[in-house]
């Protein structure tokens, strides 16, 4: 029974994508995101570690939007990573609960996907995945680094140059946006007509046959 369950879980899981990791798992390098309002979109940032081994401050680098309300004062500043929440933007260093912290939060941490075929890419939750393949981990703590150090940063732009894009392209070398690329696709053939139907019909089918196919030869 468990098998057929995984099995299950395997085919549809790509409609998920959503790959919850615990924040005791995480390993420097990897790209994690959170859910904002709701889940209406999702901030993302690369995971650098901690400073020392005895140190219980986990650190994130991610990329974040000037505020409208200018800058922070003392008081407004985290005790373990001296983050102020108003705090002029660009690329950041911050504790694990001030990259995970807003008001319309999440309070799930999730892993970013990549190297996943263009199919399931398209099929998935916009912004939760990439067909690029990743560098390796340590590559991408150092671009972090190096992009916290320029003098002259990129400036923040939604839809050319957000967290996601900043994140990816610390990844893989190339910036990309699945939560502005992917769900302009799906204006054009929603999931809901008879178009996108049919590719989500023609997708299970296909994701069936081919995970059956893979558990045959276990």
């Amino acid at each position: 029974m468990s098998k057929a369950r995984d099995f299950l879980n395997e085919v549809g899981g790509i409609f998920r994508n959503h790959v919850e990791i615990d924040k005791n798992q995480l390993v420097p390098g990897q790209h994690i995101y959170v859910d904002r309002a709701g889940g209406v979109y999702t901030h993302h940032g690369i995971y650098v570690g901690r400073d020392s081994n005895k140190s219980h401050v986990q650190y994130v680098i991610h990329f974040l939007s000037t505020p409208k309300n200018g800058s922070s004062t003392n008081s407004q500043r985290c005790e373990d990573c001296k983050y102020g929440k108003n705090a002029n933007g660009g690329v950041v260093r911050t504790c694990l609960n001030c990259f995970m912290s807003c008001p319309l939060g999440g309070t799930k941490l999730y892993l970013y996907q990549y190297d996943v075929s263009l199919i399931d890419k398209h099929m998935g939750v916009p912004g939760s995945c990439s067909s690029a393949p990743a560098k390796p981990l340590e590559e991408i703590v150092k671009t972090a680094y190096e992009k916290l150090n320029q003098a002259k940063p990129r400036e923040y732009n939604l839809l050319t140059y957000n967290c996601e894009t900043f994140a990816t392209e610390c990844s893989t070398g190339k910036g990309e946006s699945g939560q502005v690329v992917d769900n302009a696709t799906r204006m054009v053939i929603p999931p809901t007509s008879f178009v996108g139907a049919g590719i989500a019909v023609g997708y299970t089918v296909y994701k069936t046959i081919t995970t059956a196919q893979r558990w045959k030869k276990k």
